[in-house]
């Protein structure tokens, strides 16, 4: 029989994952649960609390996961093998609490200093777990090529906990480990594979009217510290804008989030017909779509980051059209990779897309959204490894 203070912890967990930290209250814990609002109070009176031991449990159980592989190697084969079972413990991990962890990308810049120290720490330690028998596996690589596909595989098997794509748990675990074993046997990017990307146009980044400035203020808010946490009083300080104006272009923050969401769809979808227009071959479409992404992605990070944390989280329709902008891009990535690997069903090529996507983010994030070509085409190489044995030239 479960404890109370179990069944809240867990679903705490579930609703921090599903709604965000500022949107969840006691309240909504108590539902989940199927408890009293003054029964769960009792057991934790601190909302912080168990987002806390939320995070801190999600990393801690993926960490754990891997403690009875911790050993040194020292040849390749043994290195592989050692790679093979710390990528699968990790996918079981991630598996088991799909629906409870997908706070690791955004969520954890509420965490307190100490909290968020903790919680890198043990991130850290998961993936030098990967590193440490890739560099026996691998010497010719450079440690920063390691460190990025170690941090690259991770994101493959964590991109199950943010869309609800569904298929048996095996099925699951050999795609992601599948997946995550191709990114760190992808081979590094040579200066002659390096191509200019198409250019990206955003109103917000060059005119200095009202409208653009709010647009690129309130991006770079949400991206910083959530859509939740930024009141218009926020963006019309930082943009010298005043409320007013704000609502007279906008109506409300949602309606400012969902218009810059429809532009950047928009520009996105225009790079991606470019393509359409000139790819000869499924790969050839493929290619040309991660290649957009990542670098729309490195060029306009506040948008995208605002983008992919809370458009899923937005209001009613709004929310809706989020969604059908999302399907849209990933339809076309899906009907390419579709026609490179036909043995996939949907739902598999689905799961592999939205790794590689996932992937973009999270080396974006880690490389500080570092914006060169030999970057963006090492990102776009792994997205690629993710989803199927291409490249890119």
């Amino acid at each position: 029989m479960t404890d109370t203070s179990t069944l809240v912890r867990s679903a705490a967990a579930r609703v921090f994952a599903a709604q965000g930290y500022l949107r969840t209250t006691l309240h909504d814990i108590a539902a989940a649960a199927g408890l009293s609002s003054d029964n769960v109070e009792r057991h934790s009176p601190e909302k912080y609390t168990l987002f806390a031991q939320s995070v801190l449990g999600a990393a801690r159980t993926l960490l754990q996961a891997s403690d009875h592989l911790v050993a040194d190697v020292h040849d390749s084969r043994q290195a592989r093998a050692q790679l093979a079972a710390v990528i699968e413990a990790s996918a079981r991990a991630t598996i088991a609490q799909r629906n409870a962890s997908g706070f690791y990308r955004s969520e954890v810049r509420h965490l307190l200093p100490d909290d968020r120290a903790e919680n890198a720490a043990m991130v850290e330690e998961v993936q030098a777990r990967i590193r440490r028998p890739l560099a026996v596996m691998r010497p010719d690589l450079e440690p920063a090529e390691i460190a990025l596909l170690a941090a690259a595989s991770q994101s493959a098997v964590a991109s199950i906990t943010i869309h609800p794509t569904d298929m048996p748990e095996q099925k699951i675990l050999t795609l992601l480990t599948t997946a995550a074993m191709r990114v760190l046997d992808s081979s590094p990017v040579r200066p002659s594979e390096i191509a200019p990307a198409r250019e990206v146009h955003l109103p917000w980044r060059h005119d200095d009217s009202p409208r653009s400035r709010i647009q690129r203020t309130a991006l770079s808010l949400f991206a910083r510290d959530g859509f939740c946490a930024v009141a218009p009083d926020d963006v019309a300080a930082a943009s010298g804008v005043s409320v007013d104006v704000i609502a007279s272009e906008f109506g409300d923050l949602s309606g400012l989030l969902l218009d810059a969401c429809c532009v950047g769809h928009a520009e996105l979808q225009r790079i991606d017909d470019d393509v359409l227009a000139t790819a000869e071959t499924p790969r050839d479409a493929l290619v040309g779509f991660s290649c957009n992404y990542v670098h729309y992605s490195f060029d306009e990070p506040d948008g995208m980051t605002a983008f992919l944390n809370d458009g899923r989280r937005m209001p009613g329709e709004q929310k809706l059209e989020f969604l059908r902008m999302q399907a849209f891009t990933v339809g076309h990535w899906v009907r390419s990779l579709l026609g490179i690997r036909p043995e996939l069903s949907l739902p598999e090529a689905q799961f592999l897309v939205f790794a590689g996507m996932c992937i973009v983010n999270d080396l974006g994030r880690k490389l500080g959204w570092q914006r060169d070509e030999l970057t963006e085409t090492r990102v776009q190489r792994v997205v690629l490894a993710a989803m199927a044995t291409i490249r890119a030239c």
